[in-house]
């Protein structure tokens, strides 16, 4: 009915001063009004998101708009007529379906909620977000949305774990592919060490490669190696350059 809608005061980690986020996936609050089920919760917003965000309040900046937690995220542009404090829903889904029909595709607009939904199967089989994080990020109750309904919170560091799962899951379902840094080259190099020295992608995702030391990276090349010759050391034996044929066909 054009009521209601979320504000830029949902967004709690965005300094309207700067228009910077001070973390990233950042938070956004789900308003009872605004929850298909009628019950408040929290999800993240990607680095994607962030910057169409971001760009898109700057231009409103610019424009002479001052910008206060009671704005609307989304408002009308200069040429539409305002009858409403916020944008309606028809209006929404049509500037949605247009944006779909312009990328030369046809869905309806809830394919995008099941592509999201889809895209944390992934990530969730490899262990990466746990079900009832998943289930309270879509926005689905749970024992985490009757937690956090319960207390009105839920403590700081689940919060922050729960953001750092969400960030490991964005390349699953994120549109933009970004130019390596340096230090995703670094990542990238890493992560091909690790698979070569024996260890499997689902062990790789676990061991968060952002987050551990040079030391610690070489000792897990250590391990594996040593592993591997444990394992192997009755397979060893040192034989001429003639016998290297016959000993490869026994399978050494």
């Amino acid at each position: 009915m054009g009521t209601d809608g979320i504000r830029l005061g949902d967004m709690k980690e965005l300094n309207l001063e700067t228009l910077e986020f001070e973390k990233v996936p950042t938070i956004l609050i789900i308003r009872p009004s605004l929850s298909k089920a009628k019950h408040q919760y929290f999800t993240f917003i990607s680095e994607e998101g962030i910057t169409y965000i971001k760009e898109y309040l700057m231009e409103r900046k610019n424009k002479g708009e001052e910008l206060k937690k009671e704005s609307p995220l989304l408002v009308l542009d200069e040429k539409g007529a305002k009858s409403h404090s916020m944008l309606r829903t028809q209006l929404i889904t049509r500037k949605i379906r247009e944006a779909i029909g312009s990328a030369g595709l046809k869905m309806r607009l809830y394919v995008l909620r099941g592509y999201f939904a889809t895209a944390l199967d992934i990530p969730e089989s490899k262990g990466l977000i746990s079900h009832p994080w998943r289930m309270f990020i879509i926005g689905h109750k749970g024992d985490i949305e009757a937690r956090y309904s319960t207390n009105k919170r839920l403590p700081p560091d689940m919060i922050e774990e729960m953001r750092e799962s969400y960030k490991k899951c964005t390349k699953y379902f994120e549109t933009t592919v970004r130019e390596n840094s340096e230090k995703d080259a670094k990542l990238f190099f890493e992560m091909q060490l690790l698979l070569a020295v024996g260890y499997k992608e689902e062990e790789i995702e676990r061991i968060e490669l952002e987050q551990i030391s040079d030391e610690d990276f070489q000792k897990l090349l250590r391990d594996k190696i040593a592993g591997v010759v444990t394992k192997n050391g009755n397979r060893q034996r040192v034989i001429s350059l003639n016998d290297v044929e016959k000993y490869i066909e026994q399978g050494y």
